[in-house]
């Protein structure tokens, strides 16, 4: 049985699946047009639930990773991991764990009032993001704008994206939140500052980023959990995007790269407690009171797990017809899996909390 399916509008990928549903090859029939190179080395997963996920060999962080799943987290490190909010002390208790100040993102747990429960969970970023300044062809985002029209862009640090849903993809951030520039640089002169009443004439429209992170394959014993992300551009402010295509909230909605990198899961817990990372918890009540372990190792999981791979597009007019074909065809969107992902933490029995 073959099973087609148009990802994006003029690629084709034809699957070949055998009886019992698996996959057993993926081959591309595009056109000469075609420069999916990007696209062509997915594989197919046939889930049970019978839908269809895609991603570059998708694995399991190692198993050695999680260790120690019958301790509780240490005496030491709990009474370093309570915070009153998760955004005045995190460096702070970062640092207690020898925080380098590079980029590095963490899982902050909302307790409940006893301490007993865990209300929500999600991920916070701080550190050095991106230490040089980004600088972009603004008609790679507006195809209209002239080719000297530079966009520069500093994103020195981390916080710039913020992740409310609790997952691993950020909200989207417009530009009048992000530090940012344009100016013309015609060969042989001095770059020409762009000032804000001439963007319109010049064609310069509004923009907004996004930040999409997983878990790398890269992490280790050796090397803790690495995150590795992309920052989106897209070419349009976050409100008209998210009006556009109620897809727009997916983490794998496409955009542009603007940048990629990695940076390190932290903090790293003393000893070993069945998770490779610590938790930040907030609370505001004063007691030794926290939920159980397995309660906590579930919920990182579950902030972990929340996210997808990114459709990133090479151009801007490739961009715009792929929206199109979206918002006419939305099946033709398919929320990609992660290359690597968290492995799956069981479920507590009950959230009764424990005195250590």
């Amino acid at each position: 049985m073959e099973l087609s399916l148009a990802r994006p509008a003029l690629y084709t990928y034809v699957f070949s699946v055998d009886a019992r549903g698996a996959a057993t090859r993926a081959y591309c029939t595009c056109s000469a047009y075609c420069t999916c190179s990007a696209y062509c080395r997915i594989i197919l997963y046939w889930q049970s639930s019978k839908s269809l996920r895609f991603g570059n060999n998708m694995g399991v962080l190692p198993k050695n990773l999680f260790t120690g799943t019958k301790n509780d987290i240490s005496v030491g490190d709990k009474q370093k991991i309570k915070v009153n909010s998760f955004s005045d002390n995190i460096e702070t208790v970062l640092g207690d764990f020898g925080w380098d100040s590079k980029a590095a993102g963490t899982i902050g747990l909302t307790l409940s009032n006893d301490n007993k429960k865990i209300e929500s969970g999600r991920f916070i970023t701080r550190g050095v993001l991106q230490d040089k300044i980004l600088k972009i062809p603004a008609h790679h985002i507006w195809d209209a704008v002239d080719e000297s029209i530079m966009l520069s862009i500093k994103l020195t640090r981390a916080e710039t994206f913020t992740f409310r849903e609790g997952g691993l993809y950020s909200q989207y951030v417009d530009e009048q939140a992000i530090a940012h520039s344009f100016y013309d640089a015609v060969e042989g002169q001095q770059p020409v500052p762009i000032l804000a009443q001439e963007k319109e004439e010049k064609q310069i429209g509004k923009f907004c980023l996004r930040q999409v992170c997983q878990v790398s394959r890269s992490s280790s014993i050796k090397n803790g959990v690495i995150i590795s992300y992309v920052v989106l551009i897209y070419p349009t402010s976050k409100d008209q995007l998210l009006q556009g295509s109620e897809l727009a909230a997916s983490p794998s909605f496409p955009g542009l790269e603007l940048c990629a990198g990695t940076m390190q899961l932290l903090p790293k817990p003393t000893t070993a407690w069945g998770c490779p990372v610590l938790p930040l918890l907030r609370s505001n009540f004063e007691d030794n009171t926290i939920p159980n372990s397995v309660a906590m190792r579930h919920a990182i999981g579950a902030v972990m797990t929340k996210t997808g791979n990114p459709e990133v597009v090479k151009d801007v007019s490739s961009l715009l017809h792929r929206w199109d074909n979206i918002a006419d065809q939305p099946d033709t969107f398919v929320e990609a899996a992660t290359n690597t992902t968290w492995p799956e933490q069981p479920e507590p029995e009950s959230e009764t909390g424990k005195k250590q």
